[in-house]
């Protein structure tokens, strides 16, 4: 039965962990109309009429925002590793534990910057 839970619950975590590398590395964080034309915007560059660029302004939220996703993508990166090793020999109750931990820690600051990336933009008003 824990093996079973276990297997599935490592198999949602790595689910989680391409997801939220892909949510990462995309430009759609954010779509607009800008010039009559349609617009994205994502953490490492925005987009107008499919032609690219990086962002020149550097503001602090920009790089919050980057800083706790890699933290969220490494911290789940653990995670999936911890759950990969519960299947190995030895102390499987601690790596289960310790893996379950840095999954919780991983959505917790991937919900906390997504609060403050929707708190900002509201309230500028973009």
């Amino acid at each position: 039965m824990l093996y079973t839970l276990v297997g599935g619950g490592t198999l949602c975590s790595v689910a989680a962990f391409v997801l939220l590398i892909i949510s990462t590395a995309t430009d759609f964080w954010m779509h607009y109309h800008y010039s009559g034309s349609l617009a994205n915007q994502g953490l490492w560059r925005f987009c107008i009429n499919h032609k690219c660029h990086a962002h020149t302004v550097t503001a602090a939220f920009w790089d919050a925002t980057r800083a706790f996703m890699l933290l969220a993508v490494l911290s789940c990166f653990a995670g999936v590793m911890l759950g990969l090793s519960a299947f190995t020999n030895g102390t499987k109750n601690r790596r289960i534990r310790t893996g379950g931990i840095a999954l919780v820690l991983s959505a917790n600051k991937t919900q906390e910057m997504t609060d403050c990336f929707i708190l900002f933009h509201h309230k500028v008003g973009l």
